[in-house]
């Protein structure tokens, strides 16, 4: 079983690549048959459809920043509560608490769940 501290350093580079908006970065950490669920969207499975379907959200985005606020370790799991800032194209930015639950086999994603409301990046 890996160290908090060795899931710290591994979602710190994990999240640096979906922060940035690179794509193929973020995908080189996943497995070729990876299964998304993000918000209430319906589940992306594999790779392709993950950059389909993430593209056209980070396609609204500026930028986003994932704050760690607490990181929990079960074998093969990772839990991470996050605070995110979106910053929209437009200019608004929106903090909004999330927890996600990362399956790892190895180093490689099987499984993400992305727990959010997104809600409040369409509010005016």
């Amino acid at each position: 079983m890996e160290t908090q501290n060795q899931a710290n350093v591994w979602l710190s580079t994990f999240y640096s690549h979906i922060d940035s908006m690179d794509m193929d970065m973020f995908l080189s950490y996943c497995d070729e048959n990876i299964v998304v669920q993000f918000a209430n969207n319906p589940v992306s499975i594999g790779k392709q459809q993950v950059k389909s379907d993430i593209s056209t959200f980070w396609s609204m985005l500026h930028k986003m920043e994932h704050t760690f606020q607490n990181v929990y370790i079960d074998d093969n799991h990772l839990l991470l509560e996050a605070n995110i800032t979106y910053t929209l194209k437009q200019g608004k930015s929106v903090v909004v608490p999330c927890l996600s639950v990362i399956t790892r086999s190895g180093d490689l994603v099987k499984s993400l769940k992305i727990f959010i409301d997104l809600n409040p990046l369409f509010q005016q």
